[in-house]
């Protein structure tokens, strides 16, 4: 068997189409991970804009608790004011559950924040009684409005001490 001119230009051709074969397969990985990058990239971003929004929602509503406390000791809170404290905080944590998409290592990251940045008498309860402050049961007038405020708001208060670590003693803790 002899070559001729055309099958080594016919070799010559296929070889051409084998390589530019090869490298549109490459081309074609290539593409594939420069768009998972820019999907992660995007991922990323998104992440560190949902965390933001996050972070900027609960450091408004701790400037209106912190506000609220203004360096007052929990003795000398009002009831409209332990009340507005209570709901208040319960927000913040009805919103970090809501709204984040989290992994259980970043909601401990935002209870974190949050607590850390609440005003000390507010923390000071939190840490130091099992039960509600006093002042959620200073109402001015007595009627079924303000007890139904107080009762929901006292709710409020020990879901959030629950939330954030602050439950009840319990036989188990007992155990120890």
């Amino acid at each position: 068997m002899s070559w001729h001119h055309e099958d080594y230009i016919n070799l010559v051709t296929s070889i051409g189409g084998l390589a530019t074969a090869i490298f549109a397969y490459k081309s074609i990985l290539e593409s594939k991970k420069i768009a998972q990058s820019a999907n992660t990239l995007q991922s990323t971003t998104n992440q560190r804009e949902h965390h933001k929004f996050i972070y900027d929602e609960l450091k408004q509503r701790l400037e209106v608790v912190n506000k609220l406390v203004n360096g007052k000791d929990y003795n000398d809170w009002t009831f409209e004011t332990a009340v507005s404290i209570a709901n208040m905080i319960y927000s913040a944590t009805e919103f970090i559950e809501q709204t984040s998409q989290a992994s259980s290592h970043d909601l401990r990251i935002f209870k974190r924040y949050f607590l850390k940045n609440l005003e000390q008498p507010i923390r000071h309860v939190f840490e130091t009684f099992d039960s509600e402050p006093d002042a959620f049961y200073r109402f001015e007038n007595y009627n079924h409005n303000s007890v139904q405020h107080s009762q929901v708001a006292i709710a409020n208060w020990n879901s959030s001490r629950e939330y954030f670590g602050y439950g009840p003693v319990t036989d188990e803790d007992l155990a120890d």
